[in-house]
């Protein structure tokens, strides 16, 4: 068989330059190039192309005419070199080719065990052509090594640049530059970013099925409406929607780790139902299990319930295994939140006793939570603390020295009316490293890059408008926010260990960003321009422990279209039975700013 019929064989059976109803680009070839002379060049020569129109073809025989002469194809031309590298153009005898570019599946030049990238249409998993099901047998799978990208390895003890990373049952066994490839599939990804996957450590996944609907609002009218009232009418089936929903989006966004702070344990069907939806999307993710909204004014603020005690079933039926792509923390309600720093010391030894991580909200309501946790003893490295806008200089000190995290959600906390402004440069400033995450996408995107530049956006703003203790305070830098959204968050998570560095050892959690898009090229720093222009449609590849979720541009979940359409329907039934009527945020009245 001919190029031409290996490369049609080995896509779909349609050839990659097929425009629909039988027709396919043609260019005219002009000269070949001739800057270089080498004998491989000769062989395998540059050319420029021109396009000229379409014509019809049959599947493997394409033919090509000119003025009414039709001429069989010849063998194909690759172009290795050149303005055109990787082009496969078949010339005839009147100077016409049919031309594509070299399928991503498999390069001829090759032989089946190099894969190329390709670009979607706009970057955009949405495309009508993209069908997740027909691309999945096409996905690169087992030993991968990725050649040709700029590391970022977000590791001062790894090298990175223009190096390659091999990956073998799932991990990262080798950085470095000129790699073997004996034993590996190769994965071509020049003109891209390699490093490691965003880490979320904040969100509340099950409120992706509200997108965008608080944007406008403060604290009270997303708690009083979103919470109060829709949550508690969520089903055990509306929740696993909800949480993939959000799950994939993530993972189209580039986030392969992600922190569910999951506060609707309505039942043990609903708490099943989330934990499956983190399993069937394929990212890594912590369950951090929080407690009922039904009655939910029952277990915050005033209350003097103890944390549900199904958290124990969960744990021992659930999510046993802490090695897993899924595990467990608990989210508390902390001092602030619940009945006081008493009723939170208990909680705490709750999940000590279940060999369990917390996370807590904290900073918000003018109150030493931090001071309270530590005049108990309470303090240790097992605790993350959300938020902290009003934590103290003095309680960030507190938490560095018991070995605990912190991070801030900068566009929630910027937007948000009633939530105090970020306090990342605090913490930095403090000595600790902070994560970074979206919280809730009732009012924020669900994508890291958002949330970077926002970070620096408040910051900034925080300085030139001589916000107190701000002036002592060093900026952000590009460099602060991606390592917060890489490696410290995977620090704060408890993944150290697996995630959030190119580091031999640990979890292939990788993704591949596009730096010749057209808003981010030409790059002159790649730190930089993934802070400050990198969007979703710019991420190419995203793999978990070496299995790829997201290949070309494209979201490979086979059901990312069906969640779509679920989530829609519940979302009409929800409003349909509760139209939201938000009251409006007024400074001074929301609940947050008393």
């Amino acid at each position: 068989m001919d190029h031409a019929g290996r490369l049609a064989r080995a896509g779909s059976g349609r050839h990659p330059q097929d425009l629909g109803g039988g027709q396919v680009r043609v260019y005219r070839l002009r000269d070949p190039c001739s800057r270089h002379g080498s004998r491989t060049h000769r062989r395998h020569p540059c050319f420029r192309l021109e396009q000229h129109g379409t014509v019809r073809h049959r599947r493997l025989n394409f033919r090509v005419a000119k003025l009414g002469v039709v001429a069989r194809v010849s063998t194909p031309l690759v172009c290795k070199f050149g303005p055109n590298r990787g082009a496969v153009a078949s010339r005839n005898r009147d100077g016409f080719a049919a031309i594509s570019q070299v399928s991503p599946k498999v390069d001829p030049r090759c032989g089946d065990r190099h894969m190329r990238r390709r670009k979607s249409p706009a970057g955009d998993p949405t495309c009508d052509d993209a069908d997740p099901g027909a691309q999945m047998s096409d996905v690169p799978e087992g030993n991968l090594l990725i050649r040709g990208a700029h590391v970022l390895t977000q590791d001062p003890h790894v090298a990175g640049g223009m190096v390659d990373v091999r990956v073998e049952a799932g991990k990262i066994v080798a950085v470095g530059p000129n790699l073997p490839d004996a034993n590996a599939r190769v994965i071509d990804a020049r003109g891209t970013v390699l490093m490691p996957g965003f880490v979320d450590t904040h969100r509340h996944l099950w409120s992706s099925i509200f997108r965008f609907m608080a944007i406008d609002w403060g604290y009270n009218d997303y708690y009083e409406i979103v919470q109060i009232q829709y949550s508690p009418r969520l089903t055990p089936s509306d929740l696993y929607t909800a949480n993939l929903l959000g799950a994939l989006s993530a993972i189209d966004a580039g986030v392969t780790t992600l922190r569910d702070e999951s506060h609707v344990q309505n039942s043990p069907d609903h708490t099943a139902e989330l934990v499956r939806a983190l399993r069937d999307s394929g990212m890594r993710a912590v369950f951090a299990y929080g407690w009922p909204s039904i009655d939910l004014l029952s277990w915050q603020f005033e209350s003097t319930k103890p944390h549900p005690s199904d958290m124990r079933r969960a744990r021992e039926e659930l999510l046993r295994d802490d090695s897993a792509l899924v595990t467990m923390n608990a989210m508390l309600r902390g001092p602030e939140l619940g009945g006081g720093p008493d009723l939170a010391v208990r909680d705490i030894e709750f999940a000590r006793e279940l060999n369990i991580r917390s996370s807590m909200h904290v900073g918000h309501l003018k109150e030493p939570g931090i001071e309270w946790l530590d005049d108990r003893g309470a303090l240790g490295p097992d605790l993350l603390f959300l938020h902290c806008p009003a934590t103290t200089d003095h309680e960030f000190e507190l938490v560095r020295d018991s070995g605990g995290h912190v991070q801030a959600t900068p566009w929630i906390e910027s937007v948000m009316g009633g939530v105090r402004p970020p306090s990342t440069a605090r913490m930095l400033n403090a000595g600790l490293k902070p994560g970074l995450g979206i919280d809730t996408e009732t009012g924020a995107a669900s994508d890291m890059f958002n949330v970077m530049r926002a970070a620096l956006a408040a910051d900034s703003l925080m300085h030139k408008l001589g916000q107190t203790d701000f002036e002592k305070l060093p900026w952000l830098t590009s460099s602060d926010v991606l390592e917060a959204a890489t490696i410290s968050g995977a620090a704060a998570a408890g993944l150290s260990d697996r995630t959030g560095s190119v580091t031999p050892g640990k979890d292939a959690d990788l993704i591949l960003i596009r730096m010749d898009d057209i808003n981010l090229f030409p790059v002159t720093d790649p730190t930089k321009a993934i802070v400050a222009g990198g969007h979703p449609g710019n991420v190419d590849t995203v793999m978990v422990a070496g299995r790829i979720l997201k290949w070309e541009g494209k979201l490979l979940h086979p059901a990312w279209r069906s969640v779509q359409q679920d989530a829609q329907v519940i979302l009409s039934r929800l409003v349909e039975q509760s139209p939201p009527v938000p009251a409006g945020y007024v400074p001074g009245v929301d609940k947050w700013d008393q």
